[in-house]
C-alpha cells in the first residue's frame, strides 16, 4: 500500500461499467479465486481492513456515507475512490440493506510455515464447515481467544465470501490463515512439529476440562452433519462437550467458541504466543 493520493473518479451511474462489472464478479467463488480478491461492505469492515494493512484495491461509495476522515484515510492508503449511484452500489452489495460503501480487497496468503511461526501455536482447523456464517463466527471467536492462525480443509466454506467476512467482524484481516488439501498429511505434519491435534465430537470424546490443552494445540471442527474427515479422526484425540440429556449437539460455532475458551481458561487467559 502506497502513500500516493489517487485521483477520485467520476460518478459511476451504470452497473455495466467495466470497473463495476469486474468488482461484481467477486460475488462468485470463481471470481474471487481468479482475481485473488474479495468484496467487503460497510464502514466498519473498511476501517478494520485499513487498520490491519490489507491491500484495498478500490472503494465504491455513495456520497452520503463518505466523510472527510474516511476519505482522507483511504487516500493516504492510495486507494482509488469511485463515487457511485445507489443502484450501482446495490448491484455490488450482498446485503439487503447496503451500508453505502463497498471495497475490493486483495486476498492475503500465508504458508503453513508462516501460520506456525510462533513458539507454541494455537490453531483453529475447519474441516468441512459449510455455512459461511459459522466460518466467520469461528474466526472471530478464534481471534478473541488468542489463536495464532486458522487452516481451512476441503469442503469448508470460502472465508472470503461476504457472509463469512461480515460474521468474522474483521478477524479475517487479523488472523493468519491458509488452505490445505489433504487432512491426513496436515495431521501428520502437525504431529511432527509437536502440535497436539484435538477434534470436536458430538459423543465419545474426553470432556475438555479434563484434558491438558495448554501446549501447542490445534482444534479441529468438522461439518455439523458429518463431523470431521476420517483422516483427521484417525489421528486426533476427541473432545466432547458434556450436555444434559435430550440435547443431541451444539451449533458448530457455539461448540468451537466453548472449546477455544477452555484453552484460554487452562492457560490463565495468557496473551497469545506470537505478534498480533
Amino acid at each position: 500500500m502506497g502513500t500516493a493520493t489517487p485521483t477520485e473518479g467520476p460518478l459511476l451511474t451504470s452497473p455495466h461499467n467495466p470497473v463495476v462489472r469486474a468488482a461484481r464478479a467477486l460475488q462468485t467463488p470463481h471470481g474471487r479465486r481468479k482475481a485473488r480478491a474479495c468484496l467487503i461492505e460497510g464502514r466498519r469492515l473498511v476501517e478494520e481492513a485499513l487498520r490491519q494493512g490489507a491491500s484495498i484495491e478500490r472503494c465504491f461509495y455513495v456520497e452520503a456515507v463518505m466523510d472527510g476522515g474516511l476519505r482522507e484515510a483511504l487516500r493516504r492508503a492510495g486507494v482509488p475512490l469511485h463515487p457511485v449511484t445507489e443502484p450501482v452500489l446495490r448491484s455490488l452489495a450482498e446485503t439487503a440493506t447496503p451500508q453505502g460503501l463497498v471495497a475490493v480487497v486483495r486476498r492475503r496468503f500465508w504458508s503453513l510455515d508462516e501460520v506456525l511461526e510462533v513458539p507454541e501455536p494455537f490453531l483453529l482447523i475447519l474441516d468441512g464447515v459449510q455455512e459461511p456464517g459459522n466460518v466467520g463466527t469461528l474466526l472471530r471467536a478464534a481471534w478473541a481467544a488468542g489463536a495464532d492462525g486458522a487452516i481451512f480443509l476441503p469442503g469448508t466454506a470460502d472465508p472470503y465470501q461476504g457472509k463469512a467476512i461480515r460474521a468474522s467482524a474483521g478477524a479475517l484481516f487479523r488472523l493468519r490463515h491458509t488452505w490445505h488439501g489433504d487432512p491426513g498429511d496436515l495431521a501428520e505434519d502437525l504431529a511432527r512439529r509437536g502440535v497436539q491435534l484435538w477434534v470436536a465430537e458430538a459423543a465419545g470424546g474426553e470432556p475438555p476440562h479434563r484434558v491438558d490443552l495448554r501446549g501447542p494445540t490445534a482444534l479441529v471442527l468438522g461439518s455439523e452433519a458429518r463431523g470431521a474427515s476420517a483422516a483427521i479422526r484417525a489421528r486426533a484425540q476427541a473432545l466432547t462437550i458434556p450436555m444434559v440429556g435430550g440435547v443431541d449437539s451444539l451449533n458448530v460455532a457455539m461448540a468451537g467458541a466453548m472449546l477455544l475458551y477452555e484453552r484460554c481458561r487452562q492457560r490463565g487467559f495468557l496473551p497469545p504466543s506470537g505478534p498480533r
